[in-house]
């Protein structure tokens, strides 16, 4: 049986899925590899962690083709984005990667302020602490010690590719949320590059996303079972997700709630928001764009509920059940709370760092279940904002395709296709980035003439979940939304 390997590097694990030509999933191999959180400010990773985990994936992967009598095909590479650390010729690392959550450049965006609007216009983002570029910079001027033995500076992305086949080679996704690359020219620009002060010898060869890297020759496993087999470098997560979501065409999104949550569209050119509230990227199909909407907190607002206001009864693994039951109890509006949920600021749309959380319209009537229903609720609202903003660029959206952890319990579906008003539709495998990863690699090897026809084919032999909008629940959904923007306004008028 022919298998492709995804390779879905995380933020804090990294996952190796074995798919057959269907899209069947034989066998899954996950390592942790959480970042060092050293202060409220720097957050770090050891890109040896890195390393080790993919050796150890590759083993188990291994034994269980070999044990299998599978017959791999390809590796497809996905990763989260831009972390930045410095390598020598030899592409060994000479610091911690600095991570995406990273806020030590906050200051040095602020002095590139004037810079924003050509920025933007060129790179779809916003010049924020997030992206690559100004991380790069912050080496250049913190680490000068390091530049006489740099060759380049790479992300994890870059890394797993260097390590599974020796070439130093990004693609057009994950190099246009660098703040560097023009979504226009499809290349590391000039003139942005003289914004940031970045060499462009320190940056990888761009190749177009689902491109083959290069052959596998690695020497982090006994066996060859991999040797000579293509690696393909299929995207940045976001738009691998995307794809596994059936991001396909116009009329589709995707909402995936995780830590934070991401609302992305689908795009067949730049789509530059001249408010710039909402980012564009390269998508993870070959001459196709993604608009894209970060919600900076959504599952960490969950874990932190649950920390604060629950403790596990003997016997429990997980306070989240009682949580989810305890919702379910609460009537839609949650009894009338409305919460904020900006316990890590405010992402898209309005990108305010110093916004904070709260929970107002609370009386003695105010349940537990009420605080935790108005949570989801929040994050749904917050969701819609984005999905409203972004169909006045794209087009109406006809569903949205739900992912994440959150997505498991079926109530908060339900609150979501009430809240945007359209179906959500969850399907049975919650491994969509994976998933984009091996549909990229069944284009790329030729087992489907394009990305759409590739996730036809997928969809047909996977079962889905359609949660149809309660229109009994839109009333009040549509006054929790003015009710949210208009305590919003009101806080910051006031400098709260």
């Amino acid at each position: 049986m022919a298998v492709t390997i995804a390779l879905d590097i995380g933020t804090t694990s990294m996952r190796g899925v074995l798919f057959d030509r269907q899209g069947g999933i034989l066998h899954t191999v996950s390592r942790q590899t959480s970042p060092r959180f050293i202060d409220q400010v720097r957050i770090e990773q050891d890109p040896m962690q890195w390393r080790s985990a993919l050796s150890e994936i590759l083993q188990e992967c291994s034994t269980h083709v070999r044990s299998h009598a599978l017959v791999p095909e390809a590796l497809s590479v996905t990763s989260f984005r831009s972390p930045v650390f410095p390598i020598d010729r030899e592409g060994r690392p000479l610091a911690n990667a600095i991570m995406w959550q990273d806020r030590r450049t906050n200051a040095m965006c602020d002095e590139l302020e004037d810079q924003q609007s050509l920025v933007f216009s060129k790179t779809g983002l916003r010049i924020t602490s997030v992206f690559s570029g100004i991380k790069i910079r912050w080496f250049y001027r913190h680490r000068p010690e390091l530049l006489p033995q740099v060759h380049k500076f790479i992300g994890v992305h870059e890394y797993i590719l260097y390590l599974l086949t020796g070439s130093l080679v990004t693609d057009h996704s994950v190099a246009s949320r660098s703040n560097l690359f023009d979504l226009h020219s499809l290349q590391y620009d000039d003139e942005l590059l003289g914004i940031f002060g970045v060499d462009r010898e320190h940056l990888c060869e761009v190749i177009p996303p689902g491109a083959v890297a290069g052959l596998c020759t690695t020497d982090l496993i006994e066996h060859g079972v991999f040797d000579g087999l293509p690696v393909i470098s299929a995207g940045g997560d976001q738009q691998c997700a995307a794809l596994g979501l059936g991001v396909v065409k116009p009329g589709v999104m995707e909402a995936n709630t995780g830590t934070g949550s991401y609302v992305i569209g689908f795009a067949d050119r730049p789509m530059i928001d001249p408010e710039q509230r909402i980012f564009c990227n390269v998508g993870a199909i070959p001459g196709t764009y993604i608009m894209e909407a970060g919600i900076l907190a959504s599952g960490t607002i969950y874990r932190w509920f649950g920390e604060q206001f629950y403790d596990l009864l003997p016997g429990e693994q997980s306070v989240f059940a009682r949580i989810d039951q305890e919702i379910s109890a609460s009537a839609p509006g949650a009894n009338g709370v409305v919460m904020l949920p900006y316990l890590t600021g405010s992402g898209a749309p309005r990108w305010d760092p110093d916004a904070t959380g709260m929970f107002y319209h609370m009386n003695l009537s105010t349940g537990r279940g009420d605080l935790a229903r108005s949570i989801l609720e929040g994050i749904a609202v917050e969701i819609a904002e984005n999905i409203t903003l972004m169909e006045q660029f794209i087009g109406r959206a006809h569903c949205i395709s739900v992912a994440g952890g959150m997505t498991k319990f079926d109530l908060y579906n339900r609150i979501q296709a009430a809240v945007y008003e359209l179906p959500v539709i969850r399907y049975a495998s919650n491994e969509a980035t994976a998933i984009g990863a091996w549909l990229s690699a069944g284009v790329t090897l030729g087992h489907f003439s394009d990305h759409e026809q590739a996730f036809e084919a997928y969809r047909a032999g996977t079962s889905a979940t359609r949660f149809t909008p309660d229109e009994q629940w839109f009333g009040i959904y549509r006054e929790l939304r003015r009710k949210k923007e208009q305590l919003y306004r009101a806080l910051k008028e006031e400098g709260l």
